[in-house]
């Protein structure tokens, strides 16, 4: 079995820490009366965690926005269920306003002459991008001074 180059290796390996770390512990029936425990990913946190926002204020704006959506969840606890679903289908369809306008401001990219802030898209197509460069210049210069920049003569004195 081939192996895999050390950096793939590395690679997999963050990504796998990272699947792990949105994985919450469920207990799941098996119809039977008993529950069997089983790691599943947690959306939400797996949501929250794939943005690329340069904030200092993300983790406190992700609390309230679901306390606020666990709220309107709960709404059938402090009133009738009629008025309580209306209430549930009008905030939850605000929550997802507030979702899609994390969604675009993660998708921003901000830039000046001297910083950039990338979006998360960007960084994996720069990651994937294959480095190549071209030398160009006179012929007498060897392909090693060519990238190091010295002329061959200039080496051979």
């Amino acid at each position: 079995m081939p192996q895999m180059p050390e950096s793939e290796n590395t690679a997999k390996d963050f990504v796998d820490a990272v699947i792990e770390s949105w994985k919450e512990e469920k207990f799941i029936d098996l119809g039977d009366g008993h529950y069997r425990p089983e790691r599943v990913i947690d959306e939400r946190r797996a949501w929250w965690q794939m943005h690329h926002i340069g904030t200092n204020v993300l983790g406190r704006y992700a609390l309230e926005r679901e306390n606020l959506g666990n709220l309107f969840k709960n709404a059938g606890y402090h009133m009738t269920a009629f008025r309580a679903d209306a209430l549930q289908k009008q905030g939850l369809l605000l929550c997802k306003s507030y979702d899609y306008s994390i969604d675009a401001k993660s998708s921003e990219c901000m830039r000046d002459p001297n910083n950039t802030q990338q979006t998360l898209v960007s960084m994996f197509a720069k990651a994937k991008t294959d480095r190549q460069f071209t030398v160009k210049g006179e012929v007498e210069k060897s392909i090693w001074d060519g990238i190091v920049g010295k002329k061959a003569n200039e080496a051979s004195n």
